[in-house]
């Protein structure tokens, strides 16, 4: 029998490349469903910066000081501690407003 015309073997089995296998639909659909869950958690997580509720309150404290500045009130003042509990409580009523 020769074999000089015959491809030669190993005896290895071939397998499927990597890049063949991570384009199948079976693949694909778990990935793209954990990529929208994670997209969907992950703002969660982080605490919505920089939209969370401490971004809101130095925003807030920011528009306070400069508002009682401008009328006045030195910043770490007893008068300027007063002007910005009162807006404070004006921003509270404000919102019971708004509920009803």
């Amino acid at each position: 029998m020769s074999t000089q015309g015959a491809p030669a073997t190993t005896g290895a089995v071939r397998t499927r490349s990597a890049p063949s296998f991570a384009l199948k639909p079976s693949v694909l659909v778990p990935v793209f469903v954990a990529a929208a869950i994670v997209g969907a958690v992950l703002p969660w997580v982080v605490g919505y910066a920089p939209y969370g509720q401490a971004a809101i309150d130095q925003q807030i404290d920011r528009e306070d000081r400069d508002l009682c500045t401008k009328f006045g009130f030195a910043v770490g003042t007893e008068g300027a501690a007063e002007c910005k509990a009162g807006l404070a409580d004006l921003r509270r009523h404000h919102e019971q407003l708004m509920l009803y």
